[in-house]
């Protein structure tokens, strides 16, 4: 990562620079660019990068759709030996099964079999449950996701280091905006244990989009691991993605690109 200029507001720091953790920060934005893969169809609704499956696939992905009696629909992504996206070679199965009721109220679960990319692995499943609510306004439609997020993955990095990841998080994705009110996450290694937590609600403003800007513009993360303390603050509410980062009592102002494109596996 590159270290980034002095502004007016003072002087932005490369978080490569700090005493952050790096354990942390990797496995941090390991999820983030899992997320934005888009095998969720809930999660898609929320990002505005091309998922995996259609236009980024190619023709190296082995994948499925079925249907069982009581109406789930099941996606099987199988990436076989080796298959070649965006210079990356993704390998294993995801398997996403999705169900909708009448009244709308949804079940999704994401299940990762010995999928790996980035030279890690990871293995385990994600269920997502909530409700849609969708009105017709004068030019387009608009809609209201609200939905529970629990996570049990176990993360195998390039380096052999295993992590086990546990969280549940509360999330509300309008045509407008991304928040995410509650993160309760636990990331365990053999040696350490990081608790993270929202302190404030993350809010990503899907407008800032159109500026590259693909993050959370307010809000605040809490990450604890024994004595040791990290806060992210994400502002409040400009699209200008600098973050404040606290740890142990030190701040450092930076771009909040270094932490979503820390590389898990350097």
């Amino acid at each position: 990562m590159s270290s980034c200029d002095d502004t007016a507001d003072g002087e932005l720091v490369s978080l490569d620079n700090t005493d952050l953790t790096d354990e942390f920060l990797g496995v941090s934005s390991m999820l983030l660019e899992l997320e934005s893969m888009g095998f969720s169809e809930i999660e898609r609704q929320g990002s505005s990068t091309g998922a995996i499956t259609g236009r980024k696939a190619g023709e190296c992905v082995d994948f499925s759709v079925n249907m069982d009696e009581s109406g789930r629909i099941f996606y099987t992504y199988d990436f076989g030996e080796g298959c070649e996206i965006d210079s990356q070679t993704l390998s294993g199965r995801v398997v996403t099964s999705f169900f909708i009721d009448r009244e709308r109220n949804f079940e999704e679960t994401i299940s990762y079999e010995n999928f790996s990319w980035h030279e890690g692995s990871i293995d385990g499943e994600e269920t997502i449950t909530g409700r849609y609510v969708f009105e017709f306004g004068e030019d387009m439609l608009d809609f209201d996701i609200d939905y529970s997020h629990d996570r049990q993955i176990s993360v195998t990095g390039c380096d052999g280091t295993t992590y086990g990841i546990t969280s549940n998080s509360s999330v509300r994705i309008t045509r407008s905006n991304k928040t995410v009110s509650v993160l309760d996450q636990t990331i365990e290694t053999a040696n350490s244990t990081y608790v993270t937590s929202v302190e404030a609600p993350l809010v990503q403003d899907f407008t800032c989009n159109q500026k590259e800007i693909n993050i959370y513009t307010t809000g605040v993360l809490k990450t604890v691991s024994g004595e040791e303390e990290l806060i992210i603050d994400y502002g409040e509410g400009t699209c200008d993605n600098l973050i404040s980062v606290t740890e142990n009592g030190n701040t450092v102002e930076s771009e909040a690109s270094e932490l979503v494109q820390y590389d898990f596996c350097d």
